[in-house]
């Protein structure tokens, strides 16, 4: 009877994070289609939320994933149009030291390479 009221706990905890973290709020369906899409969704959300913990702790990365988080949110991918509607040149916001820390600790020191994103992006 214990373990089921931890698992409650942790499923609880759970969907906090899903509606905290990644800001999710009610949404109300009606056919099963959409609950289950809905609900693969969440569970997603929360995969890719546990596996990014997992990395910032095999990383040695002592901020919480929330801080963490909050930090990238500061990096944007700039598009930059030319004169002509087809001519655009991507940038990327230039990241503090920290920033870049946490992103090469992380392998993703590729993200902050103006070049090597334009490589992987099309204009639509």
């Amino acid at each position: 009877l214990c373990q089921l009221y931890r698992d409650k706990d942790a499923v609880e905890k759970d969907f906090q994070d899903i509606k905290g973290v990644i800001k999710l709020r009610p949404i109300w369906h009606w056919t099963m289609p959409k609950i289950r899409a809905h609900v693969t969704l969440c569970t997603g959300a929360l995969s890719v939320l546990r596996l990014f913990q997992e990395r910032l702790s095999a990383c040695n990365i002592k901020d919480s994933y929330q801080s963490v988080l909050r930090k990238l949110q500061q990096i944007y991918l700039n598009d930059i149009m030319g004169q002509s509607q087809s001519t655009s040149i991507y940038t990327i916001t230039r990241c503090s030291h920290e920033i870049k820390d946490i992103l090469n600790a992380l392998n993703l020191i590729k993200l902050t390479d103006d070049r090597e994103m334009a490589v992987h992006i099309t204009h639509r």
